[in-house]
């Protein structure tokens, strides 16, 4: 954050525009390829949550309905993080 601000000075609008602006910075020429480095690894972590907590429900739920589901879930959102952060 401290790095955009010496590139976007203005204040945000609220979180959703400073996350579109977190972004874009990162992708851009301006951002230092250690910064983009500490972005793309802090991104990846999601994916191994999502499967965690997809292991979490196929474990713990008692119904059999909300277990499949919860699993497809959790599952499916990891796969959306890996698409969205390739």
């Amino acid at each position: 954050m401290l790095e955009l601000s010496k590139w976007y000075p203005r204040k945000p609008v609220d979180t959703v525009s400073r996350r579109f602006e977190v972004h874009g910075f990162i992708w851009s020429s301006r951002a230092p390829h250690v910064l983009r480095r500490r972005y793309v690894a802090t991104q990846a972590c999601t994916i191994p949550v999502f499967l965690c907590l997809a292991a979490l429900v196929w474990l713990n739920e008692t119904r059999l309905d909300a277990r499949i589901w919860g699993a497809v879930a959790f599952c499916f959102m990891s796969f959306l993080a890996a698409g969205a952060l390739t």
